[in-house]
């Protein structure tokens, strides 16, 4: 019997999974990428590979990875940091209409904790305009976790440039 150490086996266990992500991409990643995002099973791993993957398909993902910035799941963090490899110019143009979609529709109530999540999201991504425009949508809200989100991260928005809308 071969004593295998276990820094070995996780060795082989990479070498492993770059074979299978090199398959994926060679099968369509984009197509693969979206379904596992759909899934709480391939959320994770999804975004791990985002991380490593080129600038083109993380932005042809970029509504599911936003959206996997307001879960409450351990992703968060990890799909933040893909939104964070993507040009901040292009971020902009990109999340503006995501942010209006999920927030601006009045027939559906604003979850506050996904708000909280986007406002964060916002700040750490150095984006003052369109956390102004968040802000401005909440504003006109009459739920007072909303109102205290808006309340919370005003004076983010108002001390960097562009922070108003």
């Amino acid at each position: 019997m071969i004593n295998v150490e276990p820094w070995e086996e996780l060795a082989e266990a990479e070498n492993t999974y770059f074979a299978i992500r090199m398959r994926m991409f060679a099968a369509g990643a984009e197509t693969q990428l979206r379904k596992a995002l759909a899934t709480p099973r391939g959320r994770r791993t999804a975004l791990r590979v985002l991380l490593e993957a080129p600038a083109e398909l993380r932005m042809d993902l970029i509504e599911p990875v936003f959206e996997a910035t307001l879960g409450s799941t351990a992703e968060v963090a990890t799909a933040r940091a893909v939104l964070r490899l993507v040009d901040p110019g292009w971020l902009t143009m990109a999340l503006r209409p995501l942010l209006l979609q999920r927030f601006s529709d009045s027939r559906e109530p604003i979850d506050w904790s996904e708000y909280r999540r986007a406002a964060e999201l916002l700040g750490e991504l150095g984006q003052p305009a369109l956390l102004g425009l968040l802000l401005s949508l909440g504003s006109e809200t009459d739920d007072p976790d909303v109102r205290e989100v808006v309340d919370d991260f005003w004076n983010v928005a108002e001390h960097q440039p562009d922070g108003r809308p």
